[in-house]
């Protein structure tokens, strides 16, 4: 990841660790609060940690998408409760749709050859990227729905008021944040095709390289 594009995770970075000591000075917020904030900027960083490890540069684009998802899904989601707010997790699963786009480009560009690389094939791309975005989603519905079994978490959204929705009531809530995922694939993908039109070697800029 090029030093340019390291201020908005520095930035998010720093504002969940004042978060956390305010809250600890002030005496407010709970213990969980601070724990989940403190889990937040590990992982928020821990792409970076790897990186100087092992000496490879992440995408830029890619960890973008990822600060932001962590900004509005921890620091305002968690911390500043956004996830009230109506749409709030549609947003966040707009956000990862062109994230787990832009990491499905990452892994094409890790697990192929140069000669591929080099010769791209722009529509086969584009389907692999919206397919892969849609695949995980639905892998993250399936632990939702996991925990809804185990532990009644209602992570689906199929309690109202203690009382179990009927029909298509009980979809709502799967179904849309499904259609946010592939929403947010496809304006990556549709922006994808068109850049490979001017440039088929676009996309390597979503690869991962050796320093």
């Amino acid at each position: 990841m090029k030093k340019k594009h390291d201020w908005f995770m520095e930035l998010v970075l720093w504002l969940m660790l004042f978060f956390v000591f305010y809250n600890v000075v002030a005496g407010t917020g709970t213990l969980l609060l601070n724990i989940e904030m403190l889990i937040g900027a590990i992982i928020l960083y821990l792409p970076r940690l790897l990186a100087r490890i092992f000496h490879f540069t992440i995408p830029s684009m890619l960890y973008f998408f990822y600060t932001l998802f962590i900004l509005g899904s921890v620091y305002l989601g968690t911390g500043f409760h956004f996830y009230s707010i109506p749409y709030w997790d549609k947003g966040l699963h707009l956000i990862s749709g062109a994230l787990l786009g832009s990491f499905a480009l990452s892994l094409y560009g890790a697990l192929t050859d140069n000669e591929t690389q080099n010769h791209p094939q722009r529509a086969l791309i584009c389907v692999y990227m919206l397919s892969f975005a849609m695949f995980a989603g639905v892998v993250w519905e399936f632990y939702e729905f996991t925990c809804d079994g185990i532990a009644n978490l209602n992570l689906q959204r199929y309690l109202s008021a203690g009382h179990a929705l009927v029909g298509r009531a009980a979809l709502m809530d799967t179904m849309g944040d499904l259609i946010a995922d592939f929403i947010g694939g496809m304006v990556l993908t549709v922006y994808t095709y068109l850049q490979m039109r001017r440039d088929p070697l676009w996309i390597k800029q979503f690869f991962f390289h050796k320093d």
